[in-house]
């Protein structure tokens, strides 16, 4: 019955919930916020070690190219855990997908393995507090600094200040951040 109510997607559905059914996902209750953070990040980890976050990428960039069992195994995790599906969320399809739609091949290359095996966490940084997510509005601005080759990123006024930025808080080592140029 658990086949036919799985339909298409039925493997990756069993894959994320034999996955979930280790006894490294199990519950503990009482864990302050920073321990709830680092058992969310090392069952993500798991995820991606186990190669879940692959099925969101094309074959070309090193992913499995199968969008149908991505959104079936992101299904499934929301019934194990939220925080769990956000992070995972963030990393695989924001940070993950921004990269991987917004930038070159030169991206591709040097971040893609990263993202899919979680060895370089990210973050998205859209939302301002005065604009939510309208891009248009943006107030943050992007300049380029030629003398450390990098950009320097200013949040112009109270209501540019960037919020809601999944992954931000701890772990995130890289970010897609949107602002004017």
């Amino acid at each position: 019955m658990q086949k036919f109510l799985d339909g298409k997607y039925a493997p990756a559905k069993e894959k994320i919930r034999d996955i979930l059914a280790s006894p490294m996902f199990q519950h503990v209750e009482g864990l302050s916020k920073e321990q709830y953070r680092e058992q969310v990040l090392i069952w993500c980890k798991e995820l991606a070690r186990n190669e879940m976050g692959s099925y969101a990428f094309p074959k070309e960039v090193g992913g499995k190219g199968d969008m149908g069992s991505n959104i079936s195994a992101f299904e499934t995790l929301a019934h194990f855990d939220l925080s769990l599906l956000v992070k995972f969320g963030v990393q695989m399809g924001l940070w993950g997908g921004s990269v991987y739609n917004l930038g070159t091949e030169k991206h591709h290359k040097d971040l893609l393995p990263g993202v899919m095996s979680l060895d370089t966490p990210g973050c998205f940084a859209m939302t301002e507090t005065g604009h939510g997510s309208n891009v248009q509005g943006l107030e943050t601005v992007a300049r380029y600094d030629r003398e450390t080759d990098s950009f320097v990123i200013n949040s112009t006024t109270p209501g540019a200040r960037k919020d809601y930025i999944g992954g931000a808080a701890a772990h995130a080592k890289k970010a897609t951040v949107f602002a004017q140029l």
